[in-house]
């Protein structure tokens, strides 16, 4: 069987060469002290020619499933009278390393991000008080009293 993609190609192709014992033979590289066993067909509800897509649509290759929680029982044979729970953490020279090192890393991100806008504002700020000078320098040589050498 063959698909578009390998993931297709898998859900096609089905499990028949586990219950062949000479497939498996064929399949394994290894002595023949550690061949796997082929599979009994018995003792599957699934059936030879099922493909891996259909067996995992319905139940996820799940043969059985039971489920016998009865916290009722547990907690009459075993009758605790009180329950904790204790969390001891122990210091690690590691762990305050790799964190200061995160956070170093999270000021350096902050900076970079920052820092443009900053340094636009910074520059405005200059411009206009550069600015500022200039006409505060125009309106001191334009209120001189001009002299009479100065006219000629």
């Amino acid at each position: 069987m063959a698909g578009c993609l390998p993931f297709e190609s898998i859900r096609q192709s089905t499990l028949e060469c586990l219950y062949n014992q000479s497939c498996i033979n064929i399949l394994t590289l290894q002595p023949e002290i550690s061949r796997p066993k082929a599979l009994n067909a018995s003792l599957s509800k699934f059936s030879l020619n099922a493909t891996i897509g259909s067996i995992f649509d319905e139940s996820l290759f799940i043969e059985t499933w039971q489920n016998t929680s009865n916290f009722e029982n547990f907690f009459a044979a075993c009758k605790p009278r009180l329950l904790s729970y204790n969390y001891e953490d122990k210091f690690y020279l590691s762990s305050i390393f790799t964190l200061c090192i995160s956070a170093f890393g999270g000021l350096v991100l902050a900076c970079q991000l920052v820092t443009p806008g900053f340094l636009k504002v910074w520059n405005l700020i200059k411009r206009k008080k550069k600015q500022t000078d200039i006409e505060l320098n125009t309106m001191k040589i334009s209120s001189k009293p001009i002299s009479k050498g100065q006219l000629l």
